[in-house]
């Protein structure tokens, strides 16, 4: 893109963004800790979700204090419902690091900044230009997006291995005298005008710069690589009853869920029957005691590279179970007590759908 074309770009984006940019909370403040906080939320996750739990969680915690002193378990159920668990356990690692490394201060430099746990070049650039006015360009989907119809740029968004030549062009882009304003311009500029699908050519601001739409290519961009087709994994959950409790499975504290509490579940392994799983896994879960099995409905849930395909099973033990598993793992809870854990999304299904048959 010419010298000229870049000023135009800039100039007419800003223009744009200043009239018709979202009253969002997280844009109504300069605390570079509240803007950590909403950026790690929108991460892979809409801006419509992400709204009450960023006001549920500032409510919580409004300082790096609070957050840092706060129990993990705790935050994980402030989290539940919003998906990639370890951002919240991130989180609150890089929290106590700002507090016993920075003196509370949160850092000021985007090199300080990417080294928080959990912090990549995107927040890094996102806080530090926002919050701090540093000239780092963001490059996201949203930003990807619009540069590969901006430029008809052939390379796939949803590939690693292009991140480097976007953030080249990202960089070129970028308006250093407003790099905050800039970049939150240009992710808006994606999300409200340069759609994935569809987008508002006649409602963009810079069109006269497009590059695809002046070659009336808008539709063919962004080229993205296809994804392999997600496996589906078949578990079963048990759902273990005794004298109003109910048995809870804690997961290890690294991995995908990790923290948090889900009934004990298994994996069904190659053509071993359901039945015979049943039986032997019944069997060890009463302790010898009398009990009844039921079967509920299948749960389906959808992880970003797999499926689960779960038949939760109810277990009425029906004599004293006094003894409390041996595993630190597992707990004995009554319902109330479940309601305060924080639990897996497939949990939260399979708990829904045993309450309605309870009732």
């Amino acid at each position: 893109m010419l010298p000229k074309q870049t000023t135009v770009f800039q100039t007419k984006l800003l223009v744009w963004y200043s009239k018709h940019k979202r009253v969002l909370p997280w844009r109504l403040t300069n605390d570079p800790y509240l803007i950590w906080i909403s950026e790690v939320m929108l991460q892979q996750t809409q801006v419509i979700t992400v709204i009450p739990y960023y006001q549920k969680f500032v409510e919580t915690f409004p300082s790096v204090y609070e957050l840092a002193n706060s129990e993990l378990q705790q935050l994980l159920k402030l989290w539940q419902g919003l998906g990639y668990y370890s951002r919240a356990r991130n989180l609150h690692k890089a929290a106590k690091s700002i507090v016993d490394e920075h003196q509370g201060q949160f850092p000021k430099t985007y090199h300080e900044i990417s080294q928080l746990s959990g912090v990549g070049p995107y927040i890094a650039a996102a806080v530090s230009s926002i919050a701090f006015q540093l000239s780092y360009a963001v490059v996201d989907g949203n930003v990807k997006r619009v540069l590969s119809r901006l430029f008809c740029c052939d390379l796939p968004v949803n590939d690693s291995k292009s991140n480097k030549q976007y953030q080249t062009k990202a960089d070129a882009l970028l308006y250093i005298d407003k790099s905050g304003d800039y970049n939150q311009a240009i992710m808006e500029l994606g999300a409200l005008i340069c759609k994935p699908q569809k987008p508002d050519c006649v409602r963009c601001p810079v069109l006269e710069v497009c590059q695809g739409y002046d070659k009336m290519q808008t539709n063919i961009y962004p080229f993205k690589l296809i994804k392999k087709k997600s496996k589906t994994r078949e578990r079963l959950s048990f759902i273990v009853e005794n004298k109003g409790r109910l048995l809870m499975s804690q997961n290890k504290e690294t991995g995908l869920l990790g923290g948090l509490w889900a009934f004990p579940q298994f994996e069904k392994k190659n053509n071993e029957s359901q039945e015979n799983i049943l039986h032997q896994l019944i069997s060890e879960a009463s302790g010898g005691q009398e009990f009844v099995s039921i079967k509920l409905m299948s749960v389906k849930h959808i992880y970003t590279h797999f499926k689960e395909d779960i038949l939760p099973v109810v277990i009425k033990i029906k004599g004293d179970i006094t003894l409390i598993p041996q595993q630190e793992s597992l707990i004995w809870v009554t319902l109330t007590q479940l309601k305060k854990l924080p639990i897996t999304g497939a949990c939260q299904k399979i708990l829904h759908l045993y309450q309605e048959y309870k009732s």
